[in-house]
């Protein structure tokens, strides 16, 4: 409801980008691409507004003659129009819907279409991974059958945990995926999954030791090629660290980053092998 009437952007290829404020975060947003007919519904609502009043002088595109659209407005606008149409759910009563379920939405169509956690993460604007996976919503059967395929395929990367359970599902067990596919949101990390189990006590390590757990990457750690560019990313900051704590004798720290960051040149090492290749557990030829 504050977008602004100049909210559209335009990157250096001349597409254009939305311009707006995280009212949640109290920030600016990050700019979100859009498309032509988004631009489009934007110009004509400049012109629906253009003889309205700017009571707050912002050029609020959705301001009224008594202010600013209101968001109850919004939702109620939105229920009367499927309530017209109508807009059935799935108990076959009219849909009533939340606005902010668009945001659900979008971001289980990004991940539906491939796109990882650090990407929906940008993407919606999110200041760490444990609020994106609170907006995701994938459907367990989906993921179940592709969690399987990717163990199977060989295209992870993992330890022990991932061995035990690539052999369970060969042997046509699958007790335990039911427990990874329906945990797998909980412990989704931006450079991987974790395959602690739910069960057992919380895992007394952290993320820091994801990659210095096992004297190099965790066991329990899974990762695939398209976590490689989030690994590659917090190394190279890991690095700039390490540089700055070299330079000033501060040794223990140093150390402790240089772990780090031989574990994750460790994981990408193996991502890089082929996928036959791989090892089951870390360091270890199939």
């Amino acid at each position: 409801m504050h977008l602004r009437e100049d909210c559209i952007d335009y990157d250096a290829a001349g597409d254009p980008r939305l311009r707006w404020y995280n009212h949640k975060m109290k920030r600016e947003g990050r700019l979100l691409p859009i498309t032509t007919s988004v631009v489009e519904a934007i110009h004509r609502q400049r012109e629906v507004v253009k003889e309205i009043p700017d009571h707050y002088g912002k050029r609020y595109l959705f301001r009224t003659t008594r202010g600013l659209y209101k968001f109850r407005t919004f939702s109620y606008q939105l229920n009367k129009l499927a309530a017209q149409v109508p807009i059935l759910g799935s108990d076959g009563h009219v849909y009533r819907f939340k606005p902010h379920q668009f945001r659900h939405t979008v971001g289980s169509q990004m991940i539906a279409g491939g796109l990882g956690i650090a990407d929906v993460m940008a993407y919606l604007d999110h200041m760490s991974p444990e609020m994106t996976l609170r907006y995701i919503e994938i459907h367990d059967e989906t993921l179940k059958h592709k969690f399987k395929a990717l163990v199977l395929s060989g295209q992870a990367v993992g330890g022990t945990a991932l061995g035990a359970l690539r052999e369970q599902l060969e042997r046509g067990d699958e007790s335990e995926l039911d427990w990874v596919v329906a945990n797998l949101r909980k412990l989704s990390l931006p450079w991987g999954q974790c395959l602690h189990h739910a069960k057992a006590n919380k895992c007394p390590y952290g993320q820091n030791a994801c990659f210095t757990k096992d004297n190099g990457p965790c066991h329990k750690l899974v990762t695939t090629p398209e976590h490689a560019p989030v690994i590659v990313a917090t190394m190279e900051d890991l690095e700039k660290s390490k540089q700055i704590a070299d330079e000033r004798g501060w040794e223990m720290y140093a150390n402790d980053l240089g772990e780090q960051i031989r574990g994750m040149q460790q994981v990408l090492a193996e991502l890089r092998l082929p996928s036959e290749q791989r090892p089951g557990n870390r360091g270890d030829s199939r």
